[in-house]
């Protein structure tokens, strides 16, 4: 698992670029109430802070080390080690594969790692105060429960969900360009339901997006593959898998996974679509 995972991870960064950043906006950091001195500001990128993996690492206790030869980074405090590659959506952390929200990546000649990512891996909680653009970090405060990876869970339920794709069979209304595709993602039973339900919210983000990965060649001739998530004979509206998914807007609706669709970014409605009476038997092949 971890060997494919990691060219999953060179495959996007071939397809993204090499990893420069582009900022949206400064953000102010303070650990433990006292605001950080940073050698380079901490910015924004596609909504989230990334910050100087030198400055942020040091600030929490932690060794790095890098590697420039493979542009990796590596960090170690206590027992925990974490290791990020620029322009990869993967860190390993002891061993196992966690998904990204937004990868480490250059910025103006600066390595820049993701602030939450790295601070809730080094057993810190953060938050954030929108008004004043400025990342709270907390040292004494442990993590989110429901920002946890159950990486066990995961690898028992990954192989019970079927795919297939619905290139040129969508619902009508969708409005999908010839550049865009579909592809569904099956919860075969009531128990693979419930073992869903039992994941904590990054854990479900992970899952998707191993199982959407796996199964893109389905849709290898666009540039987007949108997800739809079935159950029984319901069909719903999901998102690009590859691009940035906060966990708390990844949702059951009547026992469908809903995820946020680009037209409801757009303060339109996605309206979940009885599956197609006239296609062939919807049996998915088991991953």
């Amino acid at each position: 698992m971890k060997r494919w995972i990691v060219s999953i991870g060179m495959a996007i960064l071939l397809f993204v670029g090499a990893g420069q950043a582009n900022a949206e906006a400064t953000v102010n950091v303070v650990v433990d109430g006292s605001p950080m001195s940073l050698s380079k500001p901490a910015v924004t990128v596609n909504g989230y802070t990334i910050i100087p993996m030198k400055d942020i690492f040091e600030k929490l206790g932690a060794s790095v080390f890098w590697d420039g030869d493979h542009e990796i980074v590596t960090a170690r405090k206590e027992e925990t080690n974490v290791q990020l590659k620029i322009g990869s959506p993967v860190a390993q952390v002891n061993g196992i594969s966690y998904l990204l929200p937004v990868e480490a990546q250059i910025f103006e000649g600066r390595t820049m790692v993701p602030l939450r990512f790295v601070s809730q891996v080094l057993g810190c909680g953060i938050s954030w105060d929108g008004d004043t653009f400025t990342a709270y970090v907390d040292t004494k405060s442990m993590p989110d429960e429901n920002q946890k990876l159950d990486q066990a869970a995961i690898d028992a339920l990954v192989p019970k969900l079927g795919t297939e794709s619905i290139v040129g069979r969508e619902p009508n209304n969708i409005g999908l360009t010839d550049k865009e595709a579909m592809m569904s993602i099956l919860l075969p039973d009531e128990m693979a339901r419930k073992e869903w339900e039992s994941l904590s919210d990054r854990s479900k983000k992970y899952l998707l997006y191993q199982v959407v990965q796996k199964n893109r060649e389905q849709v290898a001739n666009v540039e987007h593959c949108y997800t739809i998530v079935k159950f029984e004979d319901t069909i719903l509206i999901g998102a690009d898998i590859t691009e940035n998914i906060n966990p708390d807007e990844v949702k059951l609706v009547d026992g469908n996974i809903l995820l946020p669709s680009y037209r409801e970014q757009q303060s339109a409605i996605s309206q979940p679509y009885k599956w197609p009476t006239n296609q062939p038997d919807q049996d998915m092949d088991i991953i």
